[in-house]
Formats: structure tokens, sequence, C-alpha cells
């Protein structure tokens, strides 16, 4: 079994042996051999390519990095970039967000972010199936199960862009041998597997479990997203998924704040800032890794100052009155850029309060719905950003009196260890449907109900209204995993020779009408299936039935011709909203 933590900062890989008479699989090994790292130390290896003007991968993952500063880039000419957290740029954005140039350290508005995601799985791919080799031989790609992490702020569409992306860059496409677990899924398969236990009475020492009858918040704080979801577990220790939600605010968005709040002031204007952007992006980029690792130690109750070191790379570029100033406000320092604890905490000011709107609207629906006796609201940080002090205090602080906050113990590589797991043995049992699932039809017009404006009248006769919304699965409903859905359908006129569904979804539970606000078309299929054999059956024996499953991370649907029983897979081309 692999495991695979794609994150928009760093991806890690873990594997463990399946034992056919084992629940849980033993000890999980975590891959610290990424080319270009430190053997033995680095679990992550960065998201990153380094790319030519042809699209072409120059370098990946550490040695991207590495190879950066040789290859000049970003500069004028050099015709190399150097992409990262490009993970991003699959969510939807405005246009003016879109206009907006990639920041240093999160190109999160890179067009055709889905390539980019394709050649770098390739090469974890790779890597991951050449480490797996050196411990197995004779392990063959179709012995392996595969489990990629997403976040669960991510739609449909996201989801099959990044299943597309790992087909394309080799994982199996068979059924069954590459799953895709939601980021906070994965992080509460290893909570449950670790036996963390959290302190419910202080006096006491009473203490709680994940395992059994209980309801917890996974709060897996990455470095894009926040990801929420909300559980609860049966007797068994299964899970059941009642609500989830997530933001673009992660901890490359605190970077981001410092760049805009701090450095950029710092390093002389937007003007100037912008023209280093051009010719030392390299430098820019090392200066914000730097505070990527510093920024770990800001905490509410310290007044220590941070020390970025001022390199020659950078520092050369820098004008004298620049430097002047910097030295003039540092004391006489010009080796370093000064960051005050209040600037520091500024930058994750930027993020903080829309994670902790995000943590209370969540806290309340858990409370709405679910009933635990005599349990206390558990919210369960993960994810590397959740090894932050500052973030650690601010959400604790913030939840004192309703819910107790506990940590994993190793919040940097949950995601992954839990992806192991996932794959080993899924224990989401239901999951509560974010949308109202189904698919447009022509249905019996009701005259004084249905607008005019979509009445049609099939050669056959008749009336129909033409825009009608065919519910398969409700909003807030309970779906278990795997559950199956199916309705018949026919052709519409008598010399139809093929049926093309739409598909839509909705936040309204019951709609009516497909044009309803509100309603979109997530993904759209012409199906085409030769209907010769059947034509001469009447027109009520050449109809279908459309099955869609549900509960799983993804959208399955297939059809069957009732007339031969011929079947079709439907693979939905998701629109990009």
């Amino acid at each position: 079994m692999g495991g695979i933590d794609l994150g928009t900062h760093g991806t890690s890989f873990g594997w463990a042996y399946w034992s056919p008479s084992a629940e849980r699989p033993g000890r999980i090994v975590l891959f610290e051999g990424w080319p270009g790292g430190r053997p033995g130390v680095d679990v992550k290896t960065p998201t990153a390519l380094l790319v030519n003007e042809k699209g072409e991968v120059l370098a990946w993952g550490h040695q991207a990095f590495a190879q950066a500063a040789r290859c000049r880039a970003g500069r004028p000419g050099s015709g190399v970039r150097l992409v990262h957290g490009f993970k991003m740029a699959l969510l939807p954005r405005s246009d003016a967000e879109r206009s907006r140039s990639s920041e240093i350290g999160l190109a999160d508005n890179e067009p055709h972010a889905e390539k980019l995601i394709a050649a770098f799985l390739s090469y974890v791919y790779r890597t991951a199936l050449a480490e797996l080799r050196v411990h197995i031989p004779d392990l063959g790609e179709d012995e392996i199960r595969w489990c990629v992490t997403v976040p669960a702020m991510w739609g449909d569409h996201e989801k099959h862009l990044v299943r597309q992306a790992a087909y394309e860059a080799g994982f199996p496409r068979e059924e069954g041998r590459l799953l895709l677990a939601l980021e906070p899924d994965a992080v509460a398969h290893n909570a449950q597997a670790s036996g963390i236990a959290y302190v419910i009475d202080a006096d006491t020492g009473q203490r709680g479990t994940l395992e059994k009858n209980s309801r917890f918040m996974v709060v897996d704080c990455g470095g894009g997203t926040i990801d929420i979801t909300c559980y609860t577990t049966d007797g068994d220790g299964y899970l059941t998924e009642i609500d989830r939600e997530g933001i673009a605010q992660g901890s490359l968005y605190v970077n981001r704040a410092l760049t805009d709040l701090v450095l950029v002031q710092r390093l002389g204007g937007a003007d100037e800032y912008q023209r280093l952007r051009e010719i030392a992006p390299h430098a820019l980029e090392e200066l914000v890794e730097e505070w990527e690792l510093k920024k770990r130690n800001v905490s509410h109750d310290t007044d220590d100052t941070i020390f970025l070191s001022l390199k020659v790379s950078l520092a050369k570029h820098l004008s004298e009155e620049v430097l002047d100033r910097l030295s003039a406000a540092q004391d006489g320092d010009d080796e370093s850029i000064w960051i005050s604890v209040e600037e520091a905490r500024s930058a994750f000011e930027a993020v903080i309060p829309d994670i902790l709107a995000l943590v209370d609207r969540k806290l309340e629906d858990m409370t709405a719905l679910t009933s635990a006796a005599g349990k206390p609201h558990l919210v369960l940080l993960a994810g590397g950003f959740a090894e932050s002090a500052y973030l650690r205090h601010r959400i604790a602080q913030h939840l004192r009196g309703r819910a107790l906050v506990a940590v994993t113990p190793q919040p940097r590589v949950d995601v992954v260890e839990g992806a192991v797991r996932f794959a080993y043995n899924p224990k989401v049992r239901a999951r509560r449907s974010q949308y109202t699932y189904g698919v447009a039809v022509s249905a019996l017009f009701e005259h004084g109900k249905d607008p005019i404006e979509s009445l049609y009248r099939p050669r056959r006769g008749g009336e129909l209204c033409d825009k009608r919304f065919s519910v398969f699965i409700n909003a807030g409903d309970i779906v278990p995993v795997a559950h199956v859905v199916s309705k018949p359908f026919r052709p519409v006129e008598s010399d139809d020779r093929y049926v093309a569904f739409d598909f839509y979804r909705t936040k309204e539970r019951k709609p009516r009408y497909t044009d309803n606000e509100g309603c979109e078309e997530f993904g759209s299929c012409q199906m085409t299936i030769d209907l010769a054999d059947v034509m001469h059956l009447d027109l009520s024996k050449r109809g279908m039935r459309l099955y869609f499953t549900f509960g799983e991370t993804e959208l399955h649907v297939r059809a069957v011709l009732d007339g031969n029983g011929e079947e079709q897979q439907i693979d939905l081309q998701f629109s990009t909203r």
C-alpha cells in the first residue's frame, strides 16, 4: 500500500505491507531519500518544478530549487521558471485574482496547473515505485494500491483533474487501484490508529479517544488550504462524515501577507520589489523560505525579533538608499532584515480571522447535526501549519470553554500516514452530501405550474417540460459509502439513436428545474449508444437505467441499456466553472 500526500508546499510518500488477516497496516515506512534532499531527514520534497519556456521539466523537488539559481530562473531572457504551489491554481478564481501575478513561492494562478501536477506526480510515482522495489524486488505494479490525498474544499472538478493527472503520471487506471482521500479523512484515520487520547477533565484525569461513539472535527492546516471535516464514530470505530468546508488560507498565505505588509516596504517599495522579482527571484525565494522555517517559533508570549539573512545574492541588487535605511532602522545591521514580533503576528493575523470564522461555522454545524451524550466537542489540529505555536494558541484561546483543542503528535506526517491507512482500509462508512445531484430530463408538463417557455411537444405527441431536475440524492442526506441510486430513462423521440445526459448539482434540497438559482452544470456527457438492435421494439422498451454511486470521495456514474444489457461507464467531463 502506498500513500502520497500531494501538498501545496511539500509532498511525502509512505508505504506498508498488506496482510489479508490484519485490519490495519503494521509499521508505516516514510520515504526520506528524496533526490537532492537530506537522506534520513527530509520526509518531504518541495512540490516544485523547474521548467523551460516549452514547458519541459528540467528538475523537480529539492533539485528544482538547487538548480534555479544556476539557471537564473525567472530572470528576463533565461527562459526558465521555478514554479511552486501550483496545486492551488486548480481552484476557481475571479478574474481579478487570476490577473495577479504569481507570488514568490506561491504560483496559485498558473494556467493549466493539471499539467504541472501530472509532470510532478510522474517523478513522485517513479521514485516511489523504485523505493518499493528496493524492499520488495519482485513487486509488480499491479500489486500496489495507491492513495493520493486532496483538499476537502475541492469539488468534483478539481478531484477529477487530479485523478486524470495521476493517470497521466503513470498511476494505475484499474478500478480500485488508485484512491483519492480527502486530507482530513487521512488525518482521522491516522489519529484513530495512533490511539490519540485527549483530556476531558483535568481534575479527575478523565481522558477520551476517537475510537468509538465520539464526535470530533479535524482542522487540517496545510500550506495552501485550511480544511475542516466533522465526524462521528460508531461503536466499531467507523467514521461518518457529517460536514466539511475549506478555505484557501494556509501557511503560504501567511508568507504572502509578510511579503505584502513588511518585505515590500523593507526592500524599497512596490516598484523596487517588482524589479527584484525580475532580476533576483531566487534570492527572494530564499528569503521567504527562511521565514517559512522561522515563523514556526512565533508565539503569543515571546518578544523575540526574527532575523532573516540578507544574503549577497539579494543585497547586491539593493540601492544604497535602501541599504542605508535598513541599517539605520536596525542598529547598524546591514546583513539581516529584522522582523519584529508585531510584524510577524500581523502576517498571521491576515489569515487567522478567516480560519477562526470557519472553525466557528463548523463547530455550530457539528453541534446542530450530532448528539453525543457526555462527549465534548473536540477540535483536532493537524498538518504542517499546525506546528505554528501562534496558530495553535489563537485557536485554543478562541474556543476556550466551547471545545477541547488537541494537536496530533506529528502534524507534518499525519496526512501521508493516514493516506497509507486509507489505502489499506478506508474507514469512512458514510458522508453527508454537500449537494443535491441529478440530471436534466423532460417530464410531463404541468400547466399552471411549469413555465411556458419550457414546454416541448415531441413529434409523437404529448407535452413535456424540458428542464426538470431529476434528483438522485439530496443535499444534507447521510449517504453510505458505495450507495447506489438508479433511475430509468428512455429516448424522447421515437427515432432517437442516442441519449445525452447533462449533470447538475445545487445546494437547494428539492429543486424542480435545472435553471433554478444556484443550480450548476457540473459535468456533461454525450453518451452515444447504438440502438439498432432494439429499434424494432416499442419506445417504452428502448430505455436505459442510470446508476449513481455516492458516498465515496468521488462520484461514479454508469448506464445499462434495457434492450440488451449493455453497460457503459460514464466519464464525466467536468466543466471548469
